[in-house]
């Protein structure tokens, strides 16, 4: 009877293994799947930076301000 049980308890810890394995493999793809969309917000903002920048003709000494200005912007943007 003890065989049993051993047997058991080795085949939940198998199958739970399997489980998390596919879990997991299923998360890093759909981070995977991210990246590209990733990379496009970045070059978005970045294209609006340089486009605030521009248009406030800002000289380096300001551009850091700027920069704080468009992030806090673009960050009320995304939790609207």
């Amino acid at each position: 009877m003890r065989e049993g049980i051993d047997a058991r308890q080795s085949a939940v810890r198998q199958a739970e293994a399997i489980i998390e394995s596919q879990v997991g493999s299923s998360a890093l793809d759909e981070t995977r799947e991210m990246v590209p969309l990733i990379r496009q917000l970045r070059e978005s903002a970045e294209d609006a930076r340089r486009r605030e920048v521009e248009r406030r003709g800002a000289d380096a000494s300001s551009e850091a301000t700027i920069q704080k200005q468009c992030l806090k912007h673009f960050q009320n943007g995304l939790t609207k």
